[in-house]
């Protein structure tokens, strides 16, 4: 998103399929916007919808991720991100 540009950049190389590059081309055209825009964007909105589907944010999960690695308790996060769903229900 516009708002993310002063972030750290990292390349990703993945393959997909000849008829969505083609379209995902086209739109990068049609706005006059670079393929990784259009695929950063693509990608931004595929997450929020995950979240929105799923009543999940990534970053909690991230956060407990993290919280294990650190060996450090995550069951205090656990509840706290479980306290936060049913607020928000």
């Amino acid at each position: 998103m516009k708002n993310e540009q002063n972030e750290t950049k990292m390349r990703f190389t993945t393959i997909i399929s000849p008829s969505i590059l083609t379209k995902i081309k086209l739109i990068s055209y049609f706005t006059n916007s670079t393929i990784s825009l259009v695929v950063e964007d693509s990608l931004n909105n595929y997450l929020l919808d995950f979240e929105k589907q799923n009543n999940i944010q990534i970053n909690d999960l991230m956060r407990i991720k993290d919280k294990f690695n650190n060996d450090e308790s995550i069951i205090e996060e656990i509840n706290d991100i479980e306290e936060e769903v049913k607020k928000n229900k």
